[in-house]
C-alpha cells in the first residue's frame, strides 16, 4: 500500500546566513511579506533593510547590498 503524495512544504518562517563578506543576514516571514534584516555587531541588534513579497526576492536583495556596512 502506498502513501498518498504529501503537499509541498511551505518555506521555513525564518532563515539566517553569513555572506562572503562576513555579514549576518536574516529573512523572516512577517505577515504576508518577507522581512530582511542585517545584524549590526557594534550595537548588537538586527537592522531592518526592507520587506519583499517573496523569500527569494528578499534573499536577492541581501546579495545586492554590497554598499551596506
Amino acid at each position: 500500500m502506498s502513501m498518498p503524495p504529501q503537499p509541498p512544504q511551505p518555506p521555513k518562517p525564518r532563515m539566517t546566513w553569513v555572506d562572503a563578506r562576513g555579514r549576518y543576514w536574516r529573512v523572516e516571514r512577517v505577515g504576508p511579506r518577507w522581512q530582511l534584516s542585517l545584524y549590526r555587531p557594534a550595537v548588537e541588534t538586527w537592522q531592518r533593510v526592507g520587506s519583499w513579497p517573496s523569500r527569494g526576492e528578499a534573499i536577492q536583495a541581501a546579495a545586492d547590498q554590497d554598499d551596506v556596512w
